[in-house]
C-alpha cells in the first residue's frame, strides 16, 4: 500500500496513555506512531487497514507527504465517521446505551463531535457520561442517571481484570467538546 493511500485511509483510534510501568522500546521519531495526547489518560493514534492487518501511521508517513498531525487527525476523524453511516447501532439496556460498530473502533467514537453534538444529544439532554474499558465497548448514559452511572461502573468492573485491548477504567464526561474524567 502506498504511503498516500495508507494515510488517506487512516482511522482515528483511541488508546490508553501508557505510564512507565511497562517495558519501553525506544523508537526514532520517524519510526514512532503519530500520537495526540488528549490530556485525560487517552491518546489518539491512527490506523490503516490493508485488509489483513492494521498498521500505525508513523511520523515518517506524514513527513513524506508533508502533512501535519492536525491534517492526519482530520483524515482519521472523517474515515471514522464513515464507519458510522454504514455500521453503527445503538442499543438501550438497563439504563444505559451501548454503541455497536465493528469490534475495533467503538471506543474511538468519542472523537466524532458530530455524533455527540447531534445524533446522541437527545439521549443525554444533561450531558453524556461514557465508559470505554476496551476498544470494542462504548457505553453511555445521561450524567443525571444514577442507575446508568452504576451500570457503567459495573461494565468496567466486569471487563477490567480480563479484558483485551484495555483502554480505561474511568468514566468520562463531555465538556466543551473535550472528554474529561468524571467524578460523580
Amino acid at each position: 500500500m502506498s504511503t498516500i493511500s495508507k494515510v488517506e485511509n487512516a482511522v482515528a483510534y483511541i488508546k490508553a496513555e501508557v505510564k512507565d510501568e511497562c517495558e519501553v522500546i525506544e523508537l526514532s521519531h520517524a519510526d514512532s506512531p503519530v500520537l495526540i495526547n488528549l490530556n485525560n489518560g487517552l491518546l489518539v493514534s491512527y490506523l490503516s487497514d490493508d485488509g489483513k492487518n492494521f498498521s500505525y501511521i508513523q511520523n515518517r508517513d506524514i513527513e513524506e507527504l508533508k502533512l501535519n498531525e492536525q491534517q492526519l487527525h482530520e483524515y482519521g476523524i472523517y474515515n471514522l465517521s464513515l464507519k458510522l453511516n454504514s455500521k453503527m447501532e445503538i442499543r438501550q439496556t438497563e439504563g444505559i446505551y451501548a454503541v455497536l460498530l465493528d469490534g475495533n473502533f467503538e471506543a474511538s467514537l468519542l472523537l466524532v463531535d458530530e455524533l455527540w453534538d447531534n445524533s446522541l444529544k437527545k439521549l443525554t439532554p444533561n450531558g453524556a457520561v461514557v465508559c470505554i474499558p476496551c476498544r470494542d465497548i462504548l457505553a453511555f448514559c445521561d450524567k443525571d442517571s444514577k442507575e446508568g452511572i452504576t451500570q457503567l461502573n459495573t461494565i468496567i468492573s466486569r471487563i477490567w481484570d480480563k479484558g483485551d485491548h484495555l483502554i480505561s477504567n474511568k468514566l468520562f464526561i463531555r465538556n466543551n467538546k473535550a472528554w474529561i474524567k468524571f467524578n460523580p
